[in-house]
């Protein structure tokens, strides 16, 4: 037994216009929330890229303040022909006047070799 119930045609259609206006407008303030990402990572990176700069610059000067005071030292070791305990002693008291006084340890290492060719002990 056959049977036919025939054809059937059942046209559907859509109205999306709601659905992309609304992408439409997500998409606008996606945008708009990407531009203003881009503005805050320029400006903060811009902050962090000086403030790594000015952190280089600081450590350089650093070293070099650093390594100027050790090759004051050395010239008074040289001077002096003091033992490294000597040395030491020096050293730190070189220290604590450029942190008592209001000039720096390199000042006063400075001030040693100049005492130290003079004859002074």
């Amino acid at each position: 037994m056959s049977l036919n119930a025939g054809q059937v045609s059942i046209g559907l259609s859509l109205d999306d216009s709601e659905y992309s206006r609304a992408l439409s407008r997500a998409s606008g303030a996606l945008d708009g929330f990407g531009a203003s990402a881009l503005r805050i990572t320029a400006i903060t990176g811009g902050i962090f890229a000086s403030g790594a700069a000015a952190i280089a610059r600081f450590g350089q000067e650093a070293l070099r303040v650093g390594g100027a005071f050790e090759a004051s030292m050395t010239r008074v070791a040289a001077i002096t022909g003091v033992a490294d305990k000597e040395l030491a002693a020096l050293t730190a008291k070189a220290r604590e006047l450029g942190a008592t006084l209001p000039i720096m340890a390199r000042d006063a290492a400075d001030a040693m070799g100049v005492l130290a060719t003079r004859g002074y002990d």
